[in-house]
């Protein structure tokens, strides 16, 4: 009797085998690729320079103090008082002193700043009347007004004045400016010892 066997195709079977591998292979890529991996630390900001203000100034050396020397004074001492008045005496009181005032400089007389000269005769037209004529300047350092200057003139007989005349210019004697005078006077030439003229301010 004979047997017959069927044997199945050995191609199938074989084929199972890749796809085998190619899923283990697959899993292994998933496992490796879903495996969750390190986190690395975070990475430290560097630290900010240190500020010129805030950095320390090197050390100076110093030098030792060097010791002062000290002379001594002998006998002297500061003692400090409280000050209090004596009720015995009273304060003095001192007056004010006056500020001097600026000296003022004198006008000179008329006798200093005003020279004259002088011409006496008997009148020809009158008898008995003496002309005298006086030309005078102004050296006063001044403007004068007429009536700010006065000549008197006197006849002298036997030591003293007998007859005088009182008279001032016209025109007024200006500094500088010289100024004419005639006068008559009562008497004769011959009749009076001397005659005298002499300029004078009003008041004197």
């Amino acid at each position: 009797m004979h047997e017959s066997t069927t044997r199945r195709p050995a191609g199938p079977r074989r084929a199972v085998v890749p796809w085998v591998l190619v899923a283990g292979v697959v899993l292994v890529a998933a496992i490796a690729v879903l495996r969750p991996r390190p986190v690395p630390p975070p990475l430290s900001a560097p630290a900010p320079p240190p500020s010129p203000t805030t950095a320390a100034p090197p050390a100076v050396p110093t030098a030792p103090p060097v010791p002062v020397a000290v002379t001594p004074v002998a006998g002297s001492s500061t003692v400090t008082l409280a000050w209090r008045p004596d009720p015995t005496e009273p304060p003095v009181w001192v007056p004010p002193t006056d500020t001097p005032e600026p000296e003022v400089e004198p006008t000179p007389s008329f006798d200093e700043c005003l020279p004259f000269r002088v011409e006496m005769y008997d009148s020809p037209g009158r008898l008995g009347q003496v002309i005298v004529e006086i030309w005078a300047t102004n050296r006063c350092g001044r403007d004068l007004g007429p009536l700010d200057v006065w000549f008197r003139v006197s006849g002298i007989r036997g030591g003293l004045p007998e007859r005088w005349v009182d008279a001032h210019p016209f025109d007024a004697p200006l500094r500088g400016r010289e100024v004419h005078v005639t006068v008559s006077l009562p008497g004769t030439v011959d009749y009076y010892q001397r005659i005298e003229v002499r300029p004078f301010a009003p008041g004197s």
